[in-house]
């Protein structure tokens, strides 16, 4: 090889076997080239692409849900420990408020009274509480259900058939009784002094658990 100076630094220039064997190479390299097929990339088809889209469109709105409902509070249960409070302490008011009314039902001139017998049948059934009223003694009529108090000490709840008047002579009055379910009156007349209330309304059957 041949060694030349080019402005003040020398320089080897190939030999000509070098430079043969460069352009042998050269030729190789360009059929090499023409040889070679170019590998086409493979192209997606055009209907998997919107079914890609759509995927991914779907994975995008499940995770903007599952972001919301992280974001949003717990809800809080209801307070079921204190409305059953209130309720039980209304409710033990109420009983309170309804004892106090009826244990100074007296002061109104108001009497409850039990039906213990079935004397009556299905006007006053056996078991009914009855709400009476001390009514005056012209007030009470035929048809009205009184409850009186007969000689023996008993209470009995009965309806008027007849009114007298001028009983003793000295315009007092007394009445005829009878059961509804019975087929005779009550051989006693019952005098005002007697009657403890006429009947104003009935509840029927609630005391039945204090009637034998």
């Amino acid at each position: 090889m041949d060694e030349r100076r080019f402005g003040g630094f020398s320089r080897e220039l190939p030999s000509p076997d070098e430079l043969f064997h460069a352009d042998e190479w050269e030729e190789q390299e360009q059929s090499r080239k023409r040889i070679e097929v170019p590998v086409q990339k493979e192209e997606k088809k055009p209907e998997e692409q919107p079914q890609q889209e759509k995927a991914e469109e779907d994975i995008q709105v499940q995770e903007e849900i599952d972001s919301d409902k992280e974001q949003a509070p717990p809800e809080e249960p209801a307070p079921k420990r204190k409305k059953s409070k209130l309720f039980s302490a209304g409710f033990i008011i109420g009983l309170l408020v309804l004892a106090l009314i009826i244990t100074n039902l007296s002061l109104f001139h108001v009497h409850l009274f039990c039906m213990m017998s079935e004397s009556m049948g299905d006007a006053v059934p056996k078991g009914s509480i009855i709400i009476s009223y001390e009514a005056p003694a012209e007030k009470l009529m035929t048809g009205d259900v009184i409850t009186y108090r007969n000689r023996d000490g008993l209470l009995i709840t009965h309806e008027i058939v007849s009114v007298i008047s001028n009983y003793d002579g000295n315009g007092g009055y007394a009445f005829r009784t009878k059961g509804a379910a019975n087929e005779s009156e009550d051989e006693e007349a019952v005098t005002y002094g007697m009657v403890e209330g006429k009947a104003l309304f009935y509840i029927p059957y609630i005391g039945k658990p204090f009637v034998k």
